[in-house]
């Protein structure tokens, strides 16, 4: 009987070590793998080059975690820490709404015995261009200058803007007026030193995405007459639909530039011309800010005829500005090509003011306006 139990009892045992063994046998093994997750964000375009966007998040299985980039579209638009994984902006040019509005890379995550891959995602929102209203006070000009006020150009060498003049409830500047940036603010100014006129109002066009850039003009650029510099850039050039907006700018040559100033289109050679309204001599190493292209509401045309002249001022007719005291734009004059009947030279300061209906285009001296002459506007928010 003992005999009996001891051989059972030792069959028992036997049977569970032998369960035992099969069930660890069979069951599955846990990975100890790297994991990554994937990484958004989103961020207004036109970042600053060394933006940090933040960190992709990984785990390590074994041992300690690298990064890198594997690929992203645009290539070169970020840079990632090797140890860290913080993502940052490596070329801000890149980050352009109308171009890019979406930028993504892959990221390659590996720890000491595995790698994983990970997706960062950076969306653009859209950043339109704006205009704001200057007007010279007693408090906010000195001498020659009035001194502007934005939180987009305070501080800012780099801001892109042009102007215009403004009548804005009854103030005449009668003077050529330029652009300049003195180390901490932006201002307009009178070019030929004579005080500015207290009371005077401009229109501060602001690029935050359009495209515009300062053009120096030199003897190489001259072209065929001492009163042209010739503009050369992918979206002018051989395109004579192009509207151009032009402001003078004393930085970065401390150039003083005492004339008015149109732009034409030479058909013959496919590129705009910046020339001197009284045909002088332009002055070389003088600058200009150059809207070519602007993040706008509208962008057309508009020429001055028998039916809408009165006087010194053209009436525009525009369903953008018609009815509308708070429109905001900026104008050129635009001579146009050769034998067009836009061929006029007009060697006066220009200005826009309300007349409670629709929006006009004067001259500053009160002379009258010219048959045909033609101006390019950029309207946009303000």
């Amino acid at each position: 009987m003992k005999t009996t139990f001891r051989l059972s009892h030792l069959l028992t045992i036997i049977l569970l070590i032998f369960v035992f063994a099969c069930s660890s046998d069979d069951a599955p093994s846990t990975p100890n793998n790297v994991s990554a997750s994937n990484f958004s964000t989103t961020i207004e375009e036109n970042p600053t080059t060394g933006l940090v966007l933040g960190a992709l998040q990984a785990t390590a299985g074994q041992g300690s975690l690298s990064y890198s980039l594997t690929s992203q579209t645009p290539n070169g638009a970020l840079s990632i820490n090797s140890a860290t994984g913080e993502l940052t902006i490596a070329n801000n040019a890149l980050f352009d709404f109308e171009t890019n509005p979406i930028v993504q890379a892959i990221v390659t995550v590996t720890d000491d015995t595995s790698t994983t891959t990970a997706t960062a995602t950076v969306n653009l929102t859209n950043i339109k261009d704006l205009i704001y209203i200057h007007t010279a006070t007693a408090e906010n000009s000195s001498g020659n200058i009035t001194y502007l006020d934005h939180p987009d150009l305070n501080g800012n060498p780099d801001a892109k803007i042009v102007f215009c003049h403004n009548w804005n409830g009854g103030t005449y500047n009668d003077k050529v007026t330029g652009l300049w940036y003195n180390g901490a603010n932006w201002s307009v100014f009178n070019e030929d030193t004579t005080s500015i006129v207290e009371g005077s109002t401009y229109n501060i066009y602001i690029a935050k995405d359009g495209e515009l850039i300062t053009h120096i003009a030199t003897a190489a650029n001259q072209g065929s007459s001492n009163s042209y510099t010739v503009l050369d850039h992918p979206l002018l050039n051989d395109n004579p639909n192009a509207n151009v907006i032009l402001s003078t700018y004393y930085n970065p040559n401390s150039v003083y530039n005492i004339h008015n100033y149109s732009i034409w289109y030479d058909d013959s050679t496919q590129r705009w011309i910046i020339f001197t309204e009284n045909l002088g001599e332009l002055p070389l190493n003088s600058a200009f800010n150059v809207l070519i292209q602007g993040d706008t509401v509208e962008t057309f045309k508009h020429q001055a005829t028998a039916a809408n002249i009165s006087g010194n001022y053209t009436i525009i007719d525009h369903p953008s500005l018609n009815n509308n005291a708070d429109a905001t734009f900026v104008f050129t004059h635009n001579w146009g090509s050769p034998g067009d009947a836009a061929n006029v030279v007009l060697d006066k300061t220009l200005s826009i003011w309300y007349t409670g209906v629709n929006w006009a285009i004067y001259t500053e001296d009160q002379s009258a306006m010219p048959l045909n002459i033609t101006f390019d506007i950029v309207v946009t928010e303000n």
